[in-house]
Parts: structure tokens; sequence; C-alpha cells
């Protein structure tokens, strides 16, 4: 973006402003987006932003020194814009964002930068969609060692905790849907996908994943609704871990590569004690 001229300077001093807010956010699957609060679209350094309706920003939060500002974006879902199965996809976790006002009468002469950082939570409801923009500084907040649990801090599959799940992967064919709940005609055993993922392969939700909350005699209960998923779609299915030590002993061995402390005694243990 061009830097800040002395006309669009001058603009912000105006009684009456012809300003109007943009957002460009870059999904992680390389997909750039462009908003504005303007009542129609705006080409600013060779990009397009769309006239978003309802589009509501929060007020910019900035706290004291040292301390990450946020604010919230607001909208309505549509088919060119932010849609639904994106957002439970998760194509909008860790994306780019910044946030700064143009002046729509004159969208090359300059821009303000606002705010500059990442998406946060993500939520939709009601046909309306919210992303929370974070600063840089937010992961000033972040914890930076490991803390001891009784839980295990590995994914169940990634380098530390090892278990294949090429083994534990299986596609299924979706026979019937509603609301989150699917059915398939897997035959796995109760909960034997809870904690784990389904991505849909096939059909207009293809693509689209979501956290599987529990399963059993071929049904899956969905942490969130995959618009667009119907029966005849193929559907795969990969088995989740609950991070108990029992579990990582009995259902998958794997007792040697647990990342956790399951026998460290917590507060509740050291009350049991009297003091000396």
């Amino acid at each position: 973006m061009r830097a800040m001229t002395d006309a669009f300077a001058a603009r912000l001093g105006a009684a009456a402003t012809t300003l109007a807010l943009c957002w460009q956010i870059v999904r992680r699957d390389g997909v750039a987006l462009g908003l504005t609060t303007h009542d129609r679209a705006l080409q600013v350094g060779g990009m397009a932003y769309a006239a978003a309706p309802g589009l509501q920003p929060s007020a910019i939060t900035w706290g004291q020194a040292g301390e990450a500002h946020a604010m919230e974006i607001a909208g309505a879902l549509t088919p060119d814009g932010v849609r639904e199965a994106d957002l439970i996809a998760g194509l909008y976790a860790d994306a780019t964002a910044r946030c700064f006002l143009v002046d729509w009468e004159q969208p090359d002469a300059g821009t303000l930068e606002l705010a500059a950082g990442k998406i946060g939570a993500v939520a939709c409801q009601d046909s309306m969609f919210t992303l929370e923009m974070l600063s840089a500084l937010s992961e000033l907040n972040s914890v930076a060692i490991e803390r001891y649990a009784p839980t295990c801090r590995a994914e169940l599959g990634d380098t530390r905790c090892r278990v294949d799940l090429a083994l534990r992967t299986r596609v299924a064919t979706v026979l019937g849907v509603a609301g989150a709940e699917v059915a398939t005609d897997d035959g796995m055993g109760a909960d034997a996908y809870r904690y784990g993922r389904a991505r849909v392969l096939s059909g207009v939700a293809a693509g689209c994943q979501s956290v599987v909350d529990g399963s059993g005699g071929g049904a899956v209960s969905l942490r969130a609704v995959v618009p667009g998923l119907a029966a005849g779609a193929r559907i795969e299915l990969r088995e989740g871990c609950d991070k108990r030590f029992a579990t990582c002993r009995d259902r998958f061995g794997n007792m040697a590569n647990f990342r956790g402390e399951p026998h460290v005694p917590g507060n509740d243990g050291i009350a049991r004690y009297p003091g000396l």
C-alpha cells in the first residue's frame, strides 16, 4: 500500500469524510479476501475489496504498553465472501489480516493502517460470521514451555506420539444426515472416532472437516454441521484420543511415547496430607 498523502491526511480532519474501512485477509490455503464497509466494491492497491453486507467492525482495543490490541469483524455469510463451509473447514485458522482506512472517492490516494495480525477465534451463527483479529503481540501471552499434566501433550499420530494413523483411518459412505448427526456404513465400536476427525471426500461439501464428538453403530456426531453434506457422499473418518494414560496403554499400546505425567499428584493430592 502507498503511504498516506497530504490530501488523505486532510480528509481525516474534514467535517464530512469519505472514508471506509477495509480488511485484507489471506487464508492459510493462499486465498486472499478483501472486505469493505463501503456500499460498493473498491479497488485498492490492485486488489478488489467487496462490499460486505451487514459488516460490523468492533472498536480496536489498545491496552497498556506491551499489550496486544484486538478487534472483531462481524458480517453476513455470502457465497462469494466469507462462507460457513470455509470457516468449518478451518481455512481461516491462523490467516493473516490487516485493517486500514481508505478514501472511497480516491482509493489510490493512500491508506491509514489501523491494525495487522492473525485471525484468532471464528464463529458462525444465524447466517452471520465473527472473526477475531489478534496482533503479533498476542503471541507474548502464549506459554513458551510445556507444563506437566496428567494428560498427554502430543497429538495422536504426530512425531512425538508415533501412532500410525494410516491404520486408524477409514473411508465410509454417508447414509443420512440430520444436523450434526451423520449415519454411515462404518461398523466401528462405540466412541472409536471420538476426538478424531471427519473429512468429506466427495459431493458439495468436499474438503470440509469437523471434529468428532462421538460415534457408535455407524453413527457419527460432529461438532459442527457441515453444509451440503448429504447421503451418498464419501467421508474419511480418523480415530481420536482422549489423551489419558489408560487409553494410550490399553487402546494404542503406546505407553513409551506418552507425553504426560499421570502419576504426579496435583493440588488435590497435596491437600490430602496434613501440613508439616
